[in-house]
């Protein structure tokens, strides 16, 4: 999928030394712009993300080719190349796991 100029032009944009450009969008269509090496760990551009929109890491999944990528990895493992389009959506935390609840009858 290309991006278009206009969209990056209206996204939030910030710059880490590196050799490939990426874009990260959001649900919301805005897309973020990072220029950062392909030895990056998908976790910092998770910090990047919090660090220029808000998200908090916990709630941030990157999506790149159908695919979650995993944060000990780096962009280079996951197949991330210049101007490459990570797709980022939110992880919502459930109601836990599993309740049991434990009845104890007397004896009648």
């Amino acid at each position: 999928m290309d991006c278009e100029e206009e969209e990056v032009a209206a996204g939030s944009e910030l710059y880490v030394d590196g050799d490939m450009e990426i874009f990260v969008k959001t649900l919301t269509g805005k897309i973020m712009t990072f220029e950062v090496d392909g030895s990056v760990k998908v976790l910092d551009v998770a910090v990047a993300i919090e660090e220029a929109d808000g998200i908090p890491i916990d709630q941030v999944r990157l999506i790149f080719r159908g695919r979650q990528m995993r944060e000990e990895k780096t962009l280079a493992e996951c197949g991330v190349e210049d101007r490459s389009l990570i797709h980022l959506i939110l992880r919502f935390r459930g109601g836990g796991g599993c309740q049991y609840v434990l009845f104890f009858l007397s004896p009648s």
